[in-house]
């Protein structure tokens, strides 16, 4: 029996996109590896979540505990996906088994020391990854890593509701800004409120509902079934845009975090709105996309829906059961 342990780190500050994107190549590694033992090595705060997956876990708030509690063979497989170690922690798992690092945008580390380097953002190709003979590199939205959910696609029923998303967390409260402006719009609005929201910007996004066409979302399990009844979606440029695309529907991105603004990038290079980073996000070009004629505006989505498959977590499930 093989083990594989993944390593992340989640919560708070943190969010929780790391440990998803690992959770799907768990689950297609246990359907196409029948013999092996899954391991995730996590932070205190995604205990309960990784164990409510079923999946057991290590608990470990720092790197530098991990030699002391994990037990690591030649014949194991270690995936990393976390932006908080260095070079010296990616050298020392790769001494004892194989390494595989989840990346995105190749400024953290050395990509000299992996031996297989995954990225399946749509401009991993662009970013001139260094590597060896003896590296494998598995690049671009065929790699993508996605909950199994959004592996088939098929004709939903569309309303007309914009839903608002910022990822698990959402400490800037860009949330509250974009309910504000899109409430003049008089159009249906859906917000998703985060595992890691605080209770203060719940209360002020409660209060600030001025009719019935607001409605706010608490901690969804998946996103699936909310954008499969969105007309359009506004979120951060992280791995939800990934999964607007896979259920083919219109999306506007805005950044709130430097490692998203390659996406948001890449998205306005094909055609998707994009509002600005925090802290300038250009809320009234927001309503001013939205005010204009979206069916005009979704035609222009036809590639970016063929690119991303949902498939890609089967894809790397494969060619690391055959390290």
């Amino acid at each position: 029996m093989r083990t594989f342990y993944f390593r992340t780190m989640g919560g708070k500050g943190i969010g929780y996109g790391h440990y998803y994107r690992l959770l799907s190549i768990a689950k297609a590694l246990e359907v196409d590896l029948i013999n092996a033992q899954v391991f995730f090595v996590v932070n205190s705060d995604l205990e309960s979540l990784v164990k409510s997956n079923g999946h057991s876990c290590i608990i470990s708030n720092d790197f530098a505990s991990d030699f002391k509690l994990l037990s690591i063979g030649e014949s194991d497989v270690f995936v990393l996906d976390s932006y908080l170690a260095k070079d010296s922690y990616l050298l020392k798992i790769k001494k004892h088994c194989k390494l595989v690092l989840i990346d995105d945008n190749n400024d953290v580390y050395n990509s000299l020391i992996p031996d297989v380097i995954v990225n399946g953002n749509f401009h991993a190709n662009s970013l001139n990854y260094k590597v060896t003979n003896n590296q494998e590199l598995l690049l671009g939205p065929k790699y993508l890593t996605m909950r199994e959910e959004y592996s088939t696609k098929i004709e939903t029923k569309t309303e007309n509701d914009i839903l608002i998303t910022t990822g698990g967390t959402d400490d800037d409260e860009v949330s509250l800004e974009l309910l504000k402006v899109l409430q003049k719009t008089r159009l249906r609005i859906k917000i998703i409120i985060g595992p890691a929201f605080k209770d203060t910007l719940v209360e002020k996004l409660k209060n600030s509902i001025v009719n019935e066409l607001t409605t706010l979302i608490y901690r969804p399990v998946s996103l699936k079934d909310h954008i499969d009844s969105s007309r359009l979606v506004v979120t951060a440029g992280g791995s939800t845009t990934y999964e607007v695309l896979a259920r083919n529907k219109p999306l506007i991105v805005f950044s709130i975090a430097d490692n998203q603004d390659r996406i948001c990038d890449y998205l306005e290079k094909n055609g998707v709105a994009f509002i600005g980073k925090f802290p300038n996000i250009n809320y009234i070009d927001l309503k001013r996309v939205i005010e204009n004629d979206i069916q005009k505006y979704e035609k222009k989505f036809i590639e970016l829906y063929r690119a991303v498959d949902g498939k890609g977590a089967l894809r790397v499930a494969i060619r690391l059961s055959a390290l």
